[in-house]
């Protein structure tokens, strides 16, 4: 196989892969998979890696040493890229796990947090002498970073829903009452570690606020990803017809890797704000007045098509998820 059949061969199918990550991103992650894969390096410790990374970039974005902002900028496009080496690494070993899943999305959590605090610590000190713009800048970063969690949010629900629908044998994204069972199963077998308990935590906490904004947000579409009927030709021809579009614009614009893109670029330039007005604006408004209509009417449209009833699959499942105690 040439390099660039295996590189091709390591992504996820290129329908709901970010442009970013394709361009940017994965290429970077898949030289240090590469580099990996004959050693005993683990996906799980990348992602650990990726998180150790994030967290750094964000410190060095606070703090103030000479061209910390590139430094900051750097550090996240390396995390970034190790984010995507665990998943390619794992696919090139076909090695996954219900942990590994979670620790990703931990680590995503986690980088994040700390990349967007460094960028706001940075903003606050460059308009500590104007009270008012301080206040604007507060309460922006604060509506930005809760708007970008339902942006990253819908874009990995509808991702999920589209491979397991147009994908054979796609077990993408986690079936909420399977999930619960599971965790269930396990803490009754044995107990449970921090780690694993923690990661827990964190995954069903998220998958609980997606339940509660996919409610309001999408009503006809699902979370439910083992009620879906099987994979067949005459359903994935459908759902492509139908939800193509939407997807390839949830995966330009909403992403998490289009989110880490912004943030070093921005950081890199010294120019946080000018990323939080474009996020606060133009996404917000494309998400809401352009993306919701049209992937609400894809979802009807697409699942009625197939034979799909979500408030069927809805009515069949535990009101809350709960959590590990």
């Amino acid at each position: 196989m040439g390099l660039l059949a295996d590189y091709r061969a390591s992504l996820k199918p290129l329908d709901v892969e970010e442009p970013v990550d394709v361009f940017v991103h994965r290429p970077v992650g898949y030289v240090i998979a590469r580099l990996a894969l004959r050693t005993p390096v683990t996906p799980n410790q990348i992602t650990v890696a990726s998180m150790v990374l994030g967290l750094g970039a964000g410190v060095a974005m606070a703090a103030r040493f000479p061209h910390h902002e590139v430094v900051a900028g750097a550090g996240l496009l390396i995390s970034a890229s190790l984010d995507c080496a665990d998943g390619m690494l794992a696919r090139m070993r076909r090695s996954f796990s219900e942990i590994g899943r979670m620790l990703d999305g931990v680590a995503d959590l986690v980088s994040l947090v700390f990349a967007l605090t460094g960028g706001i610590w940075f903003m606050c000190l460059r308009w500590a002498s104007e009270p008012r713009w301080l206040a604007v800048i507060l309460l922006g970063s604060a509506i930005t970073i809760q708007s970008s969690r339902v942006h990253t949010m819908a874009y990995d629900h509808y991702k999920n829903l589209f491979l397991r629908l147009t994908v054979p044998g796609s077990k993408d994204g986690d079936d909420v009452r399977a999930l619960r069972e599971g965790f269930d199963r396990a803490r009754a077998a044995a107990p449970i570690g921090l780690v694993k308990r923690v990661a827990y935590a964190v995954y069903f906490d998220y998958l609980e606020a997606g339940r509660r904004f996919f409610r309001r947000y999408d009503p006809d579409t699902t979370i439910h990803y083992d009620a879906l009927p099987p994979y067949s030709p005459e359903n994935a021809a459908i759902v492509r017809r139908h939800c193509l579009r939407p997807m390839k614009l949830q995966g330009a614009l909403f992403g998490v890797g289009s989110l880490m893109f912004g943030l070093e670029v921005s950081y890199a330039l010294g120019l946080p704000e000018a990323y939080l007005v474009f996020r606060l604006v133009v996404l917000n408004a494309i998400f809401w007045l352009v993306l919701r209509p049209m992937q609400r009417r894809a979802s009807r449209e697409a699942l009625r098509e197939i034979g799909f009833d979500p408030t069927a699959a809805a009515s069949a499942a535990p009101t809350a998820l709960g959590g590990p105690s």
